[in-house]
């Protein structure tokens, strides 16, 4: 693990294709300042944009913030600049709604992408909800579980208004959670059978919150994280490997947490 610190603040760090998701824009948890911070220090000549981008159908009343909409605008300003944007549909987005965004964006919309890296690898990249088995799939389990998410950040922002050191419960809490519907889940599994089926070496999805960059059963995994608690996102380098990144908002810093 190490650091990519900029010579200066305008730095941008160049690679083939970004591949985010669970940004949850519109959601009361959603990081749009740090994504923001984030995207402005990448330059990418593919963009993909790996499903649950916006809060759709969660049950609780949207807030949109001016960080949300400047997200939008740099992606728009991406693809007018040249860059390829991609827009893979998720649970939480998969609506007309993402698809009249999409177009009116130019982004191309489609349920899932198969990506060559430059070294001629081949992965599969989707959002992944699809290979999800456990019972809290449904829409009524899911609007619960953000609003638990919700009521605990709101904790800890309240709070941290009072306390010096921050409580950090929904950090430490909400990746345990999603760890455990894991359990038993066959996930991952799914998913890189998927991948061996397509003819593909590796396979790029988001869903579970859950950063990761790692083999299984032959097949390269990668996880997206999210723009809620890991802050995270998979990166192709212009060497054409493939890394996992990590945004530290206090430093301002991007962190390379593993490479495949």
């Amino acid at each position: 693990m190490h650091s990519l610190r900029d010579e200066t603040a305008d730095a941008r760090l160049a690679v083939r294709a970004l591949f985010v998701s669970d940004l949850h824009l519109g959601a009361l948890t959603s990081r749009a300042d740090a994504f923001l911070d984030f995207l402005r220090r990448v330059e990418a000549d593919q963009i993909f944009l790996v499903g649950d981008i916006f809060e759709m159908w969660s049950g609780a009343r949207l807030r949109w913030s001016d960080a949300q909409a400047r997200v939008l605008r740099e992606l728009g300003a991406r693809r007018a600049a040249g860059a390829r944007v991609t827009y893979l549909p998720g649970n939480h987005d998969g609506s007309p709604q993402a698809v009249d965004f999409a177009a009116h964006m130019g982004f191309e919309h489609k349920p899932h992408h198969l990506h060559e890296t430059l070294t001629g690898a081949r992965y599969l990249v989707l959002h992944g909800d699809q290979f999800d088995a456990r019972a809290l799939r449904s829409r009524t389990m899911t609007r619960v579980g953000v609003r638990i998410e919700g009521v605990l950040h709101g904790v800890d922002r309240s709070v941290g208004r009072w306390r010096k050191r921050p409580v950090r419960l929904a950090e430490r809490v909400v990746p345990r959670f999603h760890r455990l519907m894991l359990v038993g889940n066959r996930y991952e599994q799914r998913l890189t059978r998927a991948a061996r089926g397509h003819g593909c070496q590796g396979v790029i999805c988001g869903h579970f919150h859950l950063a990761a960059l790692h083999r299984r059963d032959g097949i390269t995994y990668g996880n997206c994280g999210d723009w809620i608690d890991s802050l995270t996102a998979l990166a192709e380098g212009t060497d054409g490997v493939m890394r996992l990144m990590r945004w530290c908002p206090q430093s301002r810093q991007m962190t390379v947490e593993a490479q495949a």
